[in-house]
């Protein structure tokens, strides 16, 4: 019996434990993994047979949170202030053709656990009325969780969820384990596949990665086992792939910055005719391809920048997505030492003079107002005045006609 076990909340365990009546329940995957490897972790993945939704929604009756069900694969999850519980139905999984999202069906929870990317994902814990079982591992997935390996269940596990090989690659940096010889064998024959995968999921895989400390060695991984082309559409060339360690990349991102985001940009700064390439391999957004576009512009117009008063600058930069700020800023120290103290800057950059100030000087509301605050804002971004009363007697001699 595992006493020891750390949920962190008895009085949710405790209704999770009631409401499961007879049915077999089990705390499985990455949870059970990460507690044997004594990781951090706040998302718990539970194992039942019968209705999950059903039980989910009773679950929620009595301890709260928002619900998400997703009935196309058994699954619902209940988020909470401090963690995340996901529960799936026990399913069977058949792939019509390679990358294809599977089709799932209700089986036992032991073929659920048989059907799993890795072995060390196939380790589960049953809940008990008296508490937490013992460890289940039909799959051996102890044995390779302590020799530190990732492996396959099955020869055909790349083919069928291409996505797993991305997985595997972050998996193995992440946990500083090894991929086992075979499986690394099926792993690089496996590559052509992500092509057939739909370009939202390459672009999630991405944003996976992303997120990860490991990045930069999970993308030197994936150039080395031969996998850019299939992953990227062909971005980035092999020489700039060599040139990894200049990029100084930041060891810890701003909250503001979207991880994915800012690294792509990184990409297409050595490359910047692949945006309309990675943009259809990946299923970008419109409004994702044109942010970085006009980062990209503005990138290669930093001799124009350099002209620009400060409170021009600091005009155009705000136009950009947080990403594009940052680059730029990293780019330029001679902008500011703080990137915090640059987004305030940013910020606090507003013309003082407003649309009902210029009222109070009995301009009749209409498209004149519009008009003289652009050319106020103009003089201001030109440091031609600095306080809403200069903004108002510069106004004043506008109206006149005065040219000073």
């Amino acid at each position: 019996m595992i006493k020891n076990y750390l949920f962190p909340d008895n009085l949710i365990l405790y209704w999770i434990r009631k409401l499961k009546e007879e049915e077999p329940l089990f705390l499985v995957g990455g949870s059970v993994r990460d507690f044997l490897l004594q990781r951090a972790y706040r998302d718990y993945d539970f194992l039942l047979e019968g209705d999950v939704f059903s039980f989910v929604s009773r679950l929620k009756e009595k301890i709260g949170g928002k619900a998400v069900f997703n009935k196309r694969f058994l699954t619902a999850t209940l988020k909470l202030k401090e963690i995340t519980l996901d529960f799936a139905s026990a399913r069977k999984e058949h792939y019509s053709r390679p990358g294809s999202l599977p089709r799932v069906m209700p089986t036992s929870w032991q073929e659920d656990l048989k059907r799993r990317d890795f072995t060390i994902n196939t380790l589960a814990i049953p809940l008990l009325k008296e508490g937490w079982g013992e460890i289940i591992d039909l799959c051996d997935g102890q044995k390779d969780l302590s020799q530190g390996l990732i492996r396959i269940l099955h020869e055909q596990s790349f083919k069928d969820d291409p996505t797993r090989i991305l997985r595997a690659i972050r998996y193995k940096n992440r946990l500083g384990f090894t991929i086992e010889k075979t499986t690394l064998e099926r792993l690089k024959q496996s590559w052509p596949y992500l092509e057939k995968v739909s370009p939202r999921r390459r672009l999630k895989e991405w944003q996976l990665l992303c997120t990860e400390d490991t990045v930069e060695q999970s993308m030197k991984d994936i150039f080395d086992l031969g996998g850019w082309p299939y992953f990227t559409g062909g971005l980035l060339s092999v020489q700039q792939i060599k040139t990894w360690a200049s990029w100084q990349l930041p060891k810890q991102l701003p909250k503001e910055i979207c991880p994915w985001y800012y690294y792509l940009l990184l990409f297409l700064i050595k490359e910047q005719h692949q945006l309309a390439v990675i943009s259809s391999y990946w299923g970008l957004y419109p409004q994702e391809k044109d942010g970085l576009k006009r980062i990209l512009v503005l990138v290669q117009n930093q001799k124009q920048l350099d002209q620009l008063t400060r409170r021009q600058l600091l005009a155009r930069i705000k136009e950009l997505p947080s990403e594009g700020r940052y680059f730029l800023f990293r780019e330029n120290p001679q902008w500011g030492e703080s990137w915090d103290d640059f987004c305030q800057e940013i910020i606090a950059n507003k013309m003082p003079v407003r649309g009902s100030d210029l009222l109070k000087l009995g301009i009749k509301q209409g498209p004149e107002v519009g008009k003289l605050l652009l050319r106020l804002e103009e003089f201001y971004r030109m440091h031609f005045f600095n306080t809403k009363k200069e903004g108002l007697e510069l106004a004043n001699r506008l109206l006149k006609g005065e040219n000073k």
